[in-house]
């Protein structure tokens, strides 16, 4: 069983569509257990914005792919917010770059230099009410958009 889900269409499931196809049973498996990923590190004196580097999670994919997501744990519910490459700051379709537009993120200094801290410790306690066939659907549904 996975939890509640929801894919944000500026996510770019449709863009990177065969790679989501490619990787969905990994998908699937963070949306089983999304204590998988890791916690994004926000950036010492970073500046006080509305959303922060560390409210969201990654999760590393082959090929130097990226899901970018948010674990709401009183909720029991994730949000995928991004899909693709990391590639480097500034590089053309970059996933982090596009995340920090879309959330008007402060700079980044290296979210990749810093201790690595889990995404959530435990999810035990949280109802995952969401079929696998289901999930995997959904999933499948927002690459071919």
């Amino acid at each position: 069983m996975l939890f509640p889900f929801e894919i944000l269409p500026e996510a770019d499931f449709h863009r990177y569509g065969p790679n989501v196809r490619a990787y969905c049973g990994q998908i699937a498996k963070v949306l089983a257990d999304p204590c998988l990923g890791q916690r994004l590190r926000q950036p010492p004196d970073a500046p006080l914005t509305d959303y922060r580097w560390d409210d969201f999670c990654k999760f590393d994919l082959p090929r130097r792919l990226r899901l970018i997501y948010v674990w709401n744990e009183e909720a029991g519910f994730v949000t995928i917010v991004k899909f693709g490459p990391h590639l480097g700051h500034d590089e053309l379709d970059d996933v982090y770059d596009g995340l920090a537009r879309m959330f008007e993120l402060p700079p980044d200094d290296g979210h990749a230099q810093q201790m690595a801290e889990q995404c959530c410790s435990d999810t035990s306690s949280a109802e995952r009410a969401t079929s696998l066939e289901v999930g995997t659907e959904q999933i499948r549904r927002m690459a071919r958009r």
